[in-house]
């Protein structure tokens, strides 16, 4: 993992039910398991004359859940867990808690890139979904 990376994961860890988190950049095919999975992007958007420039680190969170075909609310348990994270995600960005690129890197900016989860996947035997949404980091990274 390149730093960025790493400080990326370690940051998601602090989050109590993120630290179920078992790989980066790879979902297991297992009932509740989860990833963090880069994205990529464009590596700098502005270029400034002093050399600095803006970075983003966009990623998705996934989640594996059951998938149910009655109704009962599993669906909506899982869909609520993954909103859970979606709001820790917003609540970092008004606490102004983000992952530590460096000293070179500074003026962060947090935000999910969806206003709810996804299902990302499904088994062909309708039992399972994957859940996901996207999140973006940008920084200000000085020369």
């Amino acid at each position: 993992m390149n730093n960025k990376d790493k400080a990326v994961y370690d940051w998601l860890l602090q989050n109590q039910e993120l630290q179920r988190l078992p790989l980066f950049c790879f979902l297991q095919d297992e009932l509740y398991a989860a990833a963090v999975v880069p994205v990529p992007d464009t590596a700098y958007t502005v270029e400034h004359l002093d050399g600095s420039r803006v970075g983003k680190y966009t990623f998705v969170l996934k989640l594996q859940v059951p998938l149910s075909q009655t109704h009962d609310q599993l669906n909506l348990a899982a869909m609520a867990a993954m909103r859970g994270w979606q709001d820790w995600i917003e609540q970092q960005q008004r606490a102004r808690s983000y992952p530590d690129f460096g000293p070179r890197c500074c003026g962060y900016e947090l935000v999910n890139l969806a206003n709810m989860p996804q299902i990302a996947a499904t088994a062909a035997d309708g039992s399972r979904a994957v859940l996901s949404f996207p999140a973006a980091i940008t920084y200000m990274e000085e020369m």
